[in-house]
């Protein structure tokens, strides 16, 4: 039992973390690379912003991230890029566990956080902080975001939304893909007394046509483009009058094009999301 404690021990050494009483392994914070922008984002929220050496190449903020060294990202890793910045740990999403085990085989230490619905993001706030020695950081980035989802006044009138996650912007509407029931997205809209459409799909992000759009007649539609620009955002609402102009949210004007990144990011600026939906919302209100 004396041994196997010993070689417990010294393996957490090894990996340059050291075993703690509930259960989570606490990593050398001086040296970060982290593979996605939340997990970038959330270093910087909790104040381990200059330990960060290295970055995704989707990493765009804070802006300080942008002249730091990109390491590619989940399909296209810079391995030996990672190896030479000498990282003491590297945060990576459990959807990366790929590039982990190849890190790992490399003696490198890594973190593996979830972040696919909205408690899991919650979570990686606090998990990232405890294990990088920033308890009372993380704990309280997670507490503010959820403050921000507390319901507020003025309030959203219950709306049915078509949220729009990506199509072929100048092709009309052909073949979208829509959030749903994903847990994140549809958690963010309900916090703030609506829902999205379809309500029942199986799938988190289903992909819908405009006669299945005609059939579900959402109040708003709102799509998620941080890629467009002001022309492209012009085709973007073209599109919808041109192929739908008899759905009641085209023919209302009820159409809203969300460029800001903060939107497709699962992280710290989750109150800054949410505000541009309730701004949005409250529009078709009136208010």
């Amino acid at each position: 039992m004396r041994l196997f404690i010993f070689i417990s021990v010294l393996v957490f050494l090894l990996w340059g973390c050291s075993p703690r009483q509930d259960g989570q392994q606490r990593f050398d914070n001086s040296r970060i690379v982290s593979f996605a922008p939340a997990t970038t984002e959330t270093l910087f929220a909790i104040g381990l912003g200059k330990n960060v050496v290295g970055v995704s190449k989707f990493c765009t903020y804070p802006p300080e991230v942008v002249s730091l060294p990109k390491v590619g990202g989940l399909i296209d890793p810079d391995i030996e890029g990672v190896v030479a910045l000498k990282p003491t740990c590297v945060v990576l999403q459990r959807s990366g566990a790929d590039i982990g085990h190849r890190l790992e085989a490399l003696d490198l230490p890594v973190l593996y956080v979830d972040g696919n619905t909205l408690d899991e993001v919650l979570d990686s706030f606090e998990i990232i902080g405890n294990a990088l020695g920033r308890n009372a950081e993380g704990k309280a980035l997670k507490d503010n975001t959820l403050k921000a989802l507390a319901p507020s006044k003025p309030t959203v009138s219950k709306q049915r939304i078509l949220m729009v996650i990506w199509r072929d912007v100048g092709s009309g509407i052909q073949s979208l893909t829509v959030a749903s029931n994903d847990g994140y997205f549809s958690r963010l809209v309900e916090s703030l007394g609506c829902e999205l459409v379809p309500e029942k799909a199986i799938a988190a992000f289903p992909t819908l046509n405009a006669e299945s759009i005609i059939q579900l007649n959402p109040d708003r539609i709102i799509e998620l483009r941080h890629d467009l620009d002001e022309s492209q955002i012009e085709a973007a609402i073209a599109d919808w009058r041109r192929t739908l102009p008899d759905l009641p949210a085209v023919r209302d004007n009820h159409i809203s094009i969300i460029t800001d990144q903060c939107a497709v990011v699962p992280g710290p600026r989750i109150p800054q999301f949410v505000e541009l939906l309730k701004k949005t919302l409250l529009e078709t209100q009136g208010l």
